[in-house]
């Protein structure tokens, strides 16, 4: 992981030398360490409070550490929405496929940011080595009824992983 600094150094550059202000946090893990993620949410409210960035994690975040002090600092730092994957919602399809989260946590995920102004993408994963059409359908009409842009996603294989075999 690269040191939070470094990161905001390198914000700066483009921002100075491009004029580049919109920035997408790739690493679906950047919430892993959570001493890590609030250093740089504190460095980017205090590097860019007058001048301020918008940034974004398309490509969505683990839960690990999403809380309402958390979505308070993304807040300020630019985040306006927040994306997130429950894949499924069944919760014997999430054991089965080894997810770390249940449909509640992501339910508090949801209302949590929410409640601090940012909006929330949720994907699920349509598709999956048994998923029947009724179960998927199920799912997206759950998701339907909470405050979130809906994403689905239609499931690939990757090579070399417990799924793809």
């Amino acid at each position: 992981a690269r040191a939070p600094e470094l990161i905001i150094r390198e914000m700066e550059e483009c921002y100075e030398q491009h004029g580049i202000h919109i920035f997408d946090i790739e690493d679906d893990h950047f919430t892993r360490d959570r001493e890590r993620l609030k250093n740089f949410l504190s460095l980017v409210i205090e590097r860019f409070h007058d001048t301020p960035v918008r940034l974004m994690g398309m490509n969505g975040f683990l839960l690990d550490n999403l809380d309402p002090e958390t979505f308070i600092l993304m807040k300020r730092a630019g985040f306006n929405d927040v994306n997130i994957a429950p894949v499924v919602l069944d919760n014997e399809r999430t054991r089965a496929l080894r997810r770390p989260y249940g449909y509640n946590r992501y339910k508090a995920i949801i209302t949590h940011a929410r409640e601090r102004g940012l909006s929330v993408t949720a994907y699920l994963i349509l598709g999956l080595p048994g998923d029947t059409v009724e179960g998927m359908l199920e799912a997206v009409l759950t998701l339907a009824e909470e405050p979130v842009l809906l994403g689905p996603s239609i499931f690939y294989p990757t090579p070399r992983t417990l799924i793809y075999e």
